[in-house]
């Protein structure tokens, strides 16, 4: 089993062990058609807690929720890009680490 040191920014210092390899990362579709041809799914929209910002939510091919806010200055009207890059509130959804 291979093992890492690790120190957190708040000086707490462990060892992290471990055999399970992390998934790589899925690319994002931009456009309503892309994101469904990606198995993404529509469910419902309304307002972000953390901002006004209208946003759709979207069911991902691994069965998760996730918002998408529409992007700014797009010509294309259905262009979509996930809300949380770019909500102001981000952080106060962020689940805390140990």
């Amino acid at each position: 089993m291979a093992c890492t040191p690790f120190k957190t920014s708040d000086g707490i210092r462990g060892i992290l062990c471990g055999t399970r390899e992390r998934k790589k990362k899925m690319p994002v579709p931009d456009t309503l058609s892309e994101l469904q041809d990606a198995g993404y799914v529509y469910r419902t929209s309304g307002t972000c807690r953390a901002c006004p910002a209208p946003i759709a939510w979207f069911v991902t091919p691994n069965g998760k929720w996730q918002p998408f806010s529409r992007k700014p200055g797009s010509e294309e009207p259905k262009r979509f890009e996930p809300h949380h890059a770019v909500c102001p509130g981000r952080e106060q959804f962020r689940t805390k680490k140990i």
